[in-house]
This record gives structure tokens, sequence and C-alpha cells, in this order.
């Protein structure tokens, strides 16, 4: 399987739509897909309740990460599938504190 490295910053939520395999099923209110792309680019950063989430997980290294990368329906092939899984949010963070 070939996977982009490119990243294409996005300029508003409907950037997302681009990445879904059937935006024509999957991008509607209420839908997750849409959701998540309204939430996170209005968080700029992590959205109040991922962030309620990790800061309540107990776990030191998940405290205080800051986002440097979130990727929207990133494709993860699955040993045995046909095809790759799309994550609806893949996010690579950075800690302030050591572990």
């Amino acid at each position: 399987m070939m996977v982009k490295r490119i990243l294409i910053p996005s300029g508003s939520f409907e950037d997302w739509r681009q990445f879904l395999t059937r935006p024509d099923r999957h991008w509607k209110p209420g839908f997750s897909a849409m959701t998540l792309a309204r939430s996170w680019e209005a968080a700029r950063g992590f959205p109040s309740e991922v962030r309620t989430a990790l800061d309540a997980s107990g776990s030191i290294a998940l405290r205080g990460l800051d986002p440097v990368v979130i990727v929207p329906e990133y494709k993860v092939a699955l040993p045995g599938g046909t095809r790759p899984s799309q994550t609806d949010v893949l996010i690579v963070a950075r800690g302030r504190e050591s572990v």
C-alpha cells in the first residue's frame, strides 16, 4: 500500500470531507465525520472534552499534551484485511513533562 506523506493544512472543517471514502454517505450533520471535523477545527488543538479526558486519565504522560499534527481519516492496514481501515483522527502530540 502506498501511503502519501504530504499533508495539506485545512482552512475549515469542510476540507476534511475530501478524505472520506464515501463522502456521500458519511458527510452529514450528526454523523461522526462532520461532527469531529467541526470539533477539531473549532478547537485548534485538543477539543475541551478530549483535553479533560487526557488530563483526568491519571497518566503523567497524557497531561499537558500539545498536538503537533492532526490527520483526519488516516488509513491503517489491517492484517488479513482486503483494504485499510480509516481512523477518525490520528494525532501526533508532544508532552511537556518527562515520563
